[in-house]
């Protein structure tokens, strides 16, 4: 009789530790991430090809939020990708159905002909769903390799010219922030044309732009932006470029540049930022999973506390 009691005992303990498990995994709201899934190299013919071990099971784990790091080499026609999951809630700054992109785009204009020298790399995190920043990366990379060369070719237009000259030659001028009324513009024949903006999206306080005439060894475009769903201080957008046309650094082409580049990267939240409340489904999941972990919370330190008890009179 004793030793049937002592395997309910252990039985009923071993079922409050279960309890008490499932009810960790009901608070946090855990989702099912790709993360196993690193270092892998896929080409722009066959972007979506991942290796087999990247689809098989034992490539998943459940965490608070889902990450993937991705380069597109326009260059050598690849693109390099590393999947991740996390539990660190500050990387979505500790809120509930969030996203998070971060591009950071490089073109150098002066290359070899056919030779294109672009490099994006892009970080994307979120909570929003099952295997969010996996769907994120699936849903836009063809676009960003295929469609994107034609915007990212737009910008190097609008900015470079293979035959302007440096030197006693040039006519070039460029946009001076520092000069102020109707003229602007400076004499810059043995420079180049040099822009940096620094946009903050709930700090414009922290707002700077800067345009002059600078030697430069070459011509180049950096553009680092950071964008939030939901909104947040840290989104911000950072464009610097040196180019060799004539005034190419003036004010109505500057918002011309950074338009090309948000159309680019490919901004698409799925939590709609008009509302504030996540999906109808999603809620009563959540509130489900919460009411029913907090009753189990509750009972089950009685319950382990009865059984150990017990375990005094057998």
């Amino acid at each position: 009789m004793a030793i049937i009691v002592r395997f309910f005992f252990h039985l009923i303990l071993l079922s409050c530790i279960f309890v008490q498990y499932s009810s960790t995994m009901n608070d946090t709201n855990y989702i099912l991430c790709t993360s196993r899934c690193s270092q892998v190299n896929v080409y722009f013919n066959d972007l979506l090809n991942l290796p087999p071990y990247c689809r098989e099971e034992s490539s998943y784990d459940y965490a608070l939020s889902c990450g993937v790091t991705y380069d597109i080499h326009f260059d050598r026609q690849y693109v390099s990708i590393d999947f991740i999951a996390s539990n660190d809630t500050n990387d979505l700054d500790k809120q509930s159905l969030k996203e998070i992109l971060t591009q950071t785009t490089e073109l150098k204009f002066e290359t070899y002909t056919g030779y294109d020298s672009y490099a994006i790399t892009r970080k994307f995190t979120c909570n929003t769903n099952k295997d969010c920043a996996r769907d994120f990366y699936e849903n836009t990379i063809s676009k960003l390799v295929h469609d994107g060369k034609v915007t990212l070719h737009t910008i190097k237009d609008k900015l470079y010219n293979s035959t302007a000259l440096i030197g006693p030659g040039s006519r070039r001028r460029c946009t001076d922030s520092n000069k102020k009324g109707n003229k602007t513009s400076v004499k810059c024949g043995h420079g180049l044309c040099y822009t940096r903006l620094e946009t903050y999206e709930f700090d414009s306080g922290k707002n700077t732009k800067k345009q002059k005439c600078q030697e430069s060894e070459g011509s180049y475009l950096r553009s680092e932006i950071e964008r939030h769903s939901r909104k947040s201080t840290r989104g911000k957008e950072i464009l610097e470029y040196v180019c060799n046309k004539n005034v190419c650094n003036r004010n109505d082409l500057i918002p011309k540049i950074q338009q090309l580049i948000n159309d680019y990267i490919q901004w698409n939240p799925v939590q709609e930022e008009a509302k504030e409340t996540p999906s109808s489904s999603r809620t009563v999941a959540e509130k489900t999973g919460k009411n029913f972990s907090i009753k189990q919370t509750i009972f089950s330190p009685i319950l382990v506390s009865f059984v150990i008890l017990l375990q005094f009179f057998i």
